[in-house]
């Protein structure tokens, strides 16, 4: 008599993979990047992961944070306005101005 068995040739079901499928599909790509990319840094730069440069870093992006937050709000309530980019190159570019002429 012939039995329907589920066994894959006694190997056992990869656990791990699995956990990591269900991860990727809750939290998506970008997070999952994000942290392996700490981890490799951590391993293979020294002092990656010091007080100093963490607030370096975080000091260094918080107008992008600042800029994305309020961006997705403007998406978030309907409004389709992705002109952040060419607001930051034109004031960016203003104030270089004036600062070079009150030199």
């Amino acid at each position: 008599m012939m039995t329907n068995s589920t066994d894959h040739g006694g190997a056992a079901p990869n656990v791990a993979l699995d956990k990591f499928y269900r991860l990727y599909g809750a939290i998506g790509f970008l997070p999952i990047m994000l942290l392996g990319l700490i981890v490799l840094f951590a391993i293979f730069v020294p002092h990656f992961l010091i007080l100093p440069n963490v607030l370096n870093v975080l000091r260094s992006s918080s107008y992008l944070v600042i800029l994305a937050v309020g961006q997705m709000l403007v998406l978030m309530v309907g409004g389709f306005d992705l002109s952040v980019g060419a607001v930051v190159a034109l004031t960016s570019v203003s104030s270089a101005l004036v600062m070079a002429g009150l030199k």
